[in-house]
């Protein structure tokens, strides 16, 4: 009499275990620079999107908008999950400088220059960021 045995012996379930092991050892590194890269880009978006705000303000007034008017009158997100972005004016409103902060583990209300991961600096004379 013959004894069929029946599901998988354990090399089998060790081999694909570490298939699996493999696999992830890939992809989770992966994953990770993609949210890194996501998050920098909402970032310097936003950054961008103050930067029309401000541009759309200057030619309405004739200066440049505090951070207050910029998300009063425009709706800027200036705080976001993992940035915040900082406002500096120059003399008589006729300038300025914005930076954003981007930290990838904590909140954006805390992030700031003592804490960042990432900084991106804007100003009136410049057409994209520059990240450092």
């Amino acid at each position: 009499m013959s004894r069929k045995t029946k599901g998988f012996t354990m090399i089998e379930l060790m081999i694909v275990i570490a298939i699996i092991a493999i696999v992830a050892a890939i992809a989770i590194p992966m994953y990770s620079q993609y949210i890194r890269s996501a998050k920098k880009t909402e970032a310097i978006g936003e950054l961008i999107s103050l930067t029309a705000s401000q541009e759309d303000c200057f030619n309405s007034y004739r200066k440049y908008c505090s951070i207050a008017e910029l998300e009063t009158y425009y709706g800027t997100n200036t705080t976001g999950d993992y940035h915040k972005i900082e406002l500096t004016l120059g003399g008589d409103d006729q300038s300025y400088t914005a930076e954003v902060f981007i930290c990838y583990d904590t909140g954006g209300a805390s992030c700031n220059s003592g804490n960042k991961d990432l900084r991106c600096v804007v100003t009136n004379t410049s057409d994209t960021p520059d990240c450092s």
